[in-house]
């Protein structure tokens, strides 16, 4: 998803595109916000915190599904939400496989708020805000089952419902 200088990945290619478009609006006031999210065995871990633990997925009754606790970052360039993202995968969860030396062995999900609003408008103002979520599942797309560096199967995907419940809470 970052890929590399040569072959920029997903991650770059889009937030390229999104500071682009809000350069050529100097019109409107644009605020971006991130967020990255672990899920391994059902847990859910906040990747930009310095702290560890696990955080809670509730239902709020006007929000729906949240993660509760997950810090949002403020990113005024491009350079910043990369640097969030290198932060955010150095804590990610990783371990040899048969297939890759090292291999992320957890869903990661990568979530960009923009506001939007016009310059000028006021306390009437109306206030836009965009998702965009970006998920890393976890191991091989080739295989169902690869074997971990202990020689045991890895069942990385069974975590996908719990994907599915952050992914609907964000």
């Amino acid at each position: 998803m970052v890929g590399n200088g040569e072959r920029p990945g997903m991650i770059p290619q889009i937030m390229t595109d999104v500071f682009s478009a809000i350069k050529q609006r100097p019109e409107n006031h644009y605020s971006i916000r991130i967020s990255y999210l672990e899920v391994y065995n059902e847990v859910i871990k906040d990747l930009l915190s310095t702290e560890d633990g696990s955080l809670d997925l509730r239902e709020d009754p006007v929000k729906g599904l949240i993660v509760v606790g997950a810090n949002e970052v403020v990113a005024l360039t491009l350079n910043e939400v990369m640097s969030m993202v290198r932060i955010g995968n150095k804590n990610r969860t990783m371990e040899s496989t048969a297939a890759n030396e090292v291999s992320s062995r957890s869903h990661g999900i990568l979530q960009v708020n923009i506001e939007h609003k016009d310059k000028g408008y006021g306390i009437n103002e109306e206030i836009r805000i965009g998702r965009l979520c970006l998920i890393d599942l976890a191991g091989s797309e080739k295989a169902h089952m690869v074997l971990n560096s202990k020689g045991a199967v890895s069942y990385t995907h069974l975590t996908l419902p719990t994907i599915y419940s952050v992914y609907i809470s964000l």
